[in-house]
């Protein structure tokens, strides 16, 4: 179940742009059934289908760069900002922007200057 709809349309002309980040192709089609990122690929341009064969095939096996215990263990009390971090962090590592633990430290020091 979505929280909001998912218009088709939208999906296709987001996938058909050009300089999609890895990281907004995992967001737009993460929760998605097969079935529709099946369909969303066969309506795409080169480009787009270019982006979900991406998406199946390699963007959506990486693994965030930490977990909520990882950022326990920084320091971080567990609250509300645990998934923004997260998700932050996992779009960081799927953009080639975090490549080492020290990457994801000053990432997570964004969020907290004092640690």
């Amino acid at each position: 179940i979505f929280s909001e709809p998912i218009d088709p349309r939208r999906a296709i002309k987001i996938l058909n742009a050009g300089g999609l980040k890895p990281s907004r192709a995992v967001e737009l089609l993460a929760h998605l059934p097969p079935e529709w990122i099946d369909v969303l690929s066969a309506l795409s341009s080169r480009r787009g289908r270019s982006a979900v064969r991406a998406f199946i095939t390699k963007w959506r096996h990486i693994p965030p760069p930490a977990t909520g215990d990882d950022l326990r263990r920084w320091g971080i009390p567990p609250g509300p900002l645990y998934p923004k971090i997260l998700k932050r962090l996992h779009a960081a590592k799927l953009d080639g922007r975090i490549r080492t633990e020290e990457d994801v430290k000053r990432t997570v020091l964004s969020f907290r200057p004092d640690l």
